[in-house]
């Protein structure tokens, strides 16, 4: 039951650790007064657990995360007056790793978990520890780290440094008085590190045959092919135009739609067809449709032969 409602409570995975090692079979049943403890504070927790605020798509989000030698603990929230109201908790044990690698994961496991909320708008990210300041100083990285760094570096954020003592979100979590200044939030890397991920890239086969299909000469190219359709507005207007004459680019998906009668004659699609793409791009290698009677015709299965498509 408490797992159901752990993103009511703050750092669930740190506070019921003992508890869940308990289930490991290879841990003797030894109910110590840590799980006394945990079970104790994690029915305090239920029984007084503190009201979640509804998001305020005008208000930014503010992501509070930490990390100690049990697990790793997140909070997101908005700023309402003068108090921080939490709108949803994020924990989750972790192994044993160092300090540096569990605040990076606290990190990229928050902005992984509150993605549909974060990606695409500016937020404020507020950790005690220089995490991402020590990453961009190393000469090598491990697989686990690339992930991460690939992951993070796609959001927009502003990283703010958090005292351990005002850090409310990480309460039972290991604190370090590390000073941190406030990083913009573009995300810089050495050199060193942006050619191991590099080379990463070009070790793993499916990244390297997906390149090599894309520099094969008989490629695709784009406006070399292209697919053609009508679509009914339901709608005419005022100059008696009720379709729409839909011509994408099968490569690019680049689209041109022109206004047309709900009676058009194929001689006149075939001027449109001139008129708003040829005249721009020039003649496509290939024409895909449906079996429209315009595109069955006699009329334009000779005017393809003569523009050689």
């Amino acid at each position: 039951m408490c797992g159901y409602y752990r993103n009511f409570v703050n750092n669930y995975s740190t506070i019921a650790s003992p508890l869940m090692d308990l289930t490991r079979l290879d841990t003797p049943w030894d109910k110590s007064d840590e799980c006394e403890g945990a079970f104790k504070q994690l029915k305090h927790a239920l029984m007084n657990h503190e009201v979640l605020m509804v998001r305020d798509p005008q208000k930014p989000f503010i992501v509070t995360t930490n990390a100690s030698q049990y697990g790793i603990g997140a909070m997101l929230a908005h700023q309402d007056g003068k108090k921080l109201r939490p709108i949803e908790y994020m924990s989750k044990k972790m192994p044993s790793k160092s300090t540096y690698e569990r605040e990076l994961y606290a990190l990229y496991k928050a902005l992984v978990h509150w993605k549909h909320f974060l990606l695409g708008r500016f937020f404020y990210l507020r950790t005690e520890h220089q995490t991402l300041k020590w990453i961009k100083t190393q000469p090598a990285l491990s697989d686990a780290l690339k992930r991460w760094i690939e992951v993070i570096d796609q959001y927009d954020f502003k990283l703010e440094y958090l005292k351990g003592k005002y850090n409310k979100v990480a309460d039972a979590l290991s604190r370090r008085a590390d000073y941190l200044e406030a990083l913009v939030s573009h995300f810089g890397v050495s050199e060193e590190v942006t050619q191991s991920l590099v080379g990463a890239y070009q070790e793993d086969p499916v990244t390297m045959d997906i390149v090599r299909k894309l520099q094969a000469k008989d490629k695709a190219t784009e406006r070399q092919s292209v697919s053609m359709d009508f679509m009914d507005t339901l709608v005419t207007s005022k100059s008696g135009k009720r379709h729409i004459f839909v011509i994408i680019d099968r490569f690019t998906k680049y689209a041109r739609l022109v206004a047309m009668p709900e009676t058009a004659r194929t001689d006149h699609v075939i001027q449109l067809f001139k008129d708003n793409w040829v005249r721009d791009f020039g003649l496509p290698k290939t024409i895909v449709s449906d079996r429209d009677v315009c595109f069955t015709s006699e009329l334009w299965k000779k005017t393809a032969e003569q523009m050689g498509s």
